[in-house]
């Protein structure tokens, strides 16, 4: 997998409002497929071994 964006120079319109006190410095852009699989595959209870697996066999990205 590539770490170059899927959409990059797709321009999309901004919050057409502004909130008094709301930072508006903090935008992150949307996980890319799988970037956080591992993490949550652990979260939900598997071994490092068990990801691997399935990581190997193509089953994850």
């Amino acid at each position: 997998m590539s770490n170059e964006p899927l959409l990059k120079g797709l321009k999309v319109l901004g919050v057409p409002f502004a909130l008094e006190r709301a930072p508006t410095d903090n935008f992150f852009s949307a996980p890319e497929l799988g970037e956080h699989t591992e993490i949550i595959l652990g979260e939900l209870g598997y071994s490092w071994d068990p990801i691997g697996q399935l990581k190997g066999s193509g089953v994850i990205p």
